[in-house]
């Protein structure tokens, strides 16, 4: 089956001032044999405002799986940016992601959001776990897995502050996700996991990719799921040699095609490192 491609009418948020609410949105449904996948793509006026805000909706019956991002410039092509907050609605119907622009070259940018959506299943929920200590981390229920996970830095009365994360990756067997974030004193860092029972993902796997170790302080990786598998949802980690978790910061992470990911990463400390994405796979 080709990919179907429709246009209809969304609505963007933002973060400081308003922007327009018009924005385009893409809906390609797959050939898989997951029900109802489709990948919903999104994105706003392109503009210097430094944060913006992009709220995405699946359509009735759906709910979301996983999310991916990207700052574009107005050539389109990518150019850094990082997540402050992204994280699916209490029900899974949408997901809300905020960024902003950290490029030292292109002040005039767009943020580009993509949401996998499919058919409800009857085990789908939202788990969520919070932490005062930097790092978070999220557990499924024994008898399923994750498809995507969220943060979110909040105050103490649920408000959303500007976060970033500095370790966002999924467990080597998909049963958990572990968040390490920027603290800001009381500020609490909330971790989230789509979970969807075992029987209900035929061909669920974990692919885990790491770039070479070296001292080049800017990396980019791009991972594939075995076909028919398409990607549901990612996540990244900065690694030293033995693999232990430095400090890094995701700048672009997003599908690449339907099958695969693509993730550029960025170390905060010095020394040689790697890049590890880890890529969750449905079909």
């Amino acid at each position: 089956m080709m990919p179907i491609q429709r246009l209809i009418f969304a609505v963007s948020l933002c973060a400081t001032a308003c922007v327009d609410t018009n924005v385009e949105v893409t809906q390609t449904e797959q050939d898989v044999v997951l029900p109802g996948y489709e990948r919903v793509e999104v994105e706003t006026v392109l503009d210097p405002m430094s944060s913006k805000q992009l709220l995405v909706e699946c359509p009735k019956g759906k709910q979301v799986f996983g999310a991916g991002w990207e700052g574009l410039d107005n050539t389109r092509a990518f150019m850094h940016a990082i997540a402050t907050y992204s994280a699916p609605s209490y029900d899974g119907r949408s997901w809300l992601l905020n960024a902003r622009n950290v490029s030292s070259w292109s002040p005039t940018w767009r943020l580009h959001v993509q949401v996998v959506c499919v058919t409800s299943p009857s085990s789908y929920e939202i788990v969520t776990t919070d932490s005062l200590s930097g790092q978070v981390e999220v557990a499924c229920p024994p008898d399923k897995v994750t498809t995507g996970g969220g943060f979110g830095l909040l105050d103490t009365t649920g408000a959303i502050l500007d976060g970033e994360t500095t370790y966002f990756e999924p467990g080597w067997d998909g049963r958990t996700w572990l968040i390490n974030g920027r603290g800001y004193g009381s500020a609490k860092l909330r971790g989230f996991a789509v979970c969807v029972g075992n029987t209900q993902l035929p061909g669920y796997q974990v692919v885990t990719a790491t770039s070479p170790l070296d001292p080049v302080s800017y990396k980019q990786l791009i991972v594939s799921c075995p076909p028919p598998a398409v990607a549901a949802g990612a996540g990244w980690g900065v690694l030293d040699a033995t693999g232990a978790i430095y400090g890094g910061s995701g700048l672009r992470h997003a599908w690449w095609g339907s099958g695969g990911w693509l993730t550029n990463g960025w170390n905060n400390v010095a020394g040689d490192w790697k890049l590890q994405v880890r890529l969750l796979c449905v079909q």
